[in-house]
């Protein structure tokens, strides 16, 4: 719901501006995530943060698999996947669980029509880039050849985004515009210095570990 009023934020930039930011919009919008950088530096040592991280440009698997590497600390429960291009909104938007410690479908199973679609039954190193690159692939596959479960899962989704997904990756390759990544303040102010990434905006916080 938060990041949604985020989305929704009239951040447009103004073509015949000469200034940055261009518009009053993006000016409020930059102070409101100063602001919520200031209040996460202010959270107890303890506290444990849920956190939209955006990149300053699409990255590549090899990238997202080097930040995973160097921030053990922080669980990168989603990484989102550049599906169209950047002035197209297109639903829904997709990405995967890195880890494999989601939520784990036994039934699924890694094939030669649909490998590496399930990570959590990989016993070799996952944080791989083809392991991701060909998993994300393996997904959207399995999503268009399986219409029963696009209706049940997701009812108002439509093959073609599917397809067109796929095509587009094979032709500009699997990359990632952002994460959602859940950890400690401070190791989240850490990846917030990495020199892909632009911004961070708080999903939720907790006081600590112990917290429900």
């Amino acid at each position: 719901e938060r990041f949604l009023g985020y989305v929704n934020f009239k951040s447009r930039s103004d073509a015949s501006s000469t200034t940055l930011p261009s518009t009053p919009e993006q000016k409020d919008f930059l102070r409101m995530l100063k602001g919520q950088l200031e209040e996460l530096k202010k959270l107890p040592s303890t506290s444990q943060v849920s956190a939209y991280i955006s990149f300053k440009k699409d990255i590549d698997m090899k990238e997202i698999a080097k930040m995973i590497e160097e921030n053990k600390d922080l669980y990168f429960s989603w990484v989102g996947i550049r599906t169209c291009d950047k002035n197209i909104q297109q639903l829904p938007q997709m990405g995967f669980e890195s880890s494999g410690t989601g939520v784990i479908l036994e039934s699924f199973k890694n094939s030669k029509d649909y490998p590496y679609l399930e990570l959590g039954g990989i016993d070799e190193d996952r944080n791989r880039a083809d392991i991701y690159e060909t998993h994300f692939k393996s997904l959207v596959k399995y999503m268009i050849d399986n219409k029963a479960f696009i209706e049940l899962n997701h009812p108002n989704s439509y093959i073609s985004s599917y397809e067109n997904t796929l095509k587009y990756v094979e032709e500009n390759g699997v990359k990632s515009y952002g994460v959602l990544v859940n950890g400690s303040k401070d190791s989240i102010l850490k990846l917030r210095k990495n020199k892909f990434v632009y911004n961070l905006i708080i999903d939720d916080v907790k006081v600590s570990s112990y917290s429900h």
